[in-house]
């Protein structure tokens, strides 16, 4: 087949089953990817992938995986260390009950070999969500003050 000719429906079948798992060279890779950047889908393209998307739930065996590739054990920060406290812990106010407006608040009889600062904060956290209570704004507000006098 010469350049600019068309193809059947049945040729580019052919073509197509003949280049499946064919790999491409690094050098045809970086012209297919400098072809593409810099192009921006159309919304109307975007919304029939987000549409494709919907119906296809990320299984459980993916997720985790996932949670696996991104746990780093106690090398994380303090945005980090809430996060995983507010995924464990109970999701009502350890003092008073109440369900709305909570925070991840360390515990003052924390292990002091549990505790990290964080420089930029200048505050302590703890790598370990068992060294964290859940308590709604006004309680984490109190508990800090009673511990600071």
């Amino acid at each position: 087949m010469r350049k600019g000719q068309h193809c059947s429906a049945e040729q580019r079948a052919k073509v197509s089953t003949a280049l499946m798992g064919h790999p491409c060279s690094p050098e045809t890779r970086a012209k297919i990817a400098a072809r593409h950047r810099g192009r921006s889908l159309s919304m109307e393209h975007r919304a029939k992938l987000s549409a494709v998307r919907l119906g296809h739930p990320v299984s459980s065996a993916t997720r985790s995986k996932i949670a696996a590739a991104n746990f780093k054990g106690d090398a994380v920060g303090y945005g980090q260390a809430h996060d995983r406290a507010h995924a464990a812990l109970p999701k009502v106010c350890a003092h008073c009950g109440a369900p709305a407006r909570l925070d991840a608040a360390l515990r003052h009889d924390a292990p002091p070999e549990h505790l990290k600062r964080d420089e930029s904060r200048g505050c302590l956290y703890s790598p370990h969500p068992e060294d964290y209570i859940r308590l709604c704004r006004c309680c984490h507000w109190t508990y800090d003050r009673r511990a600071a006098r």
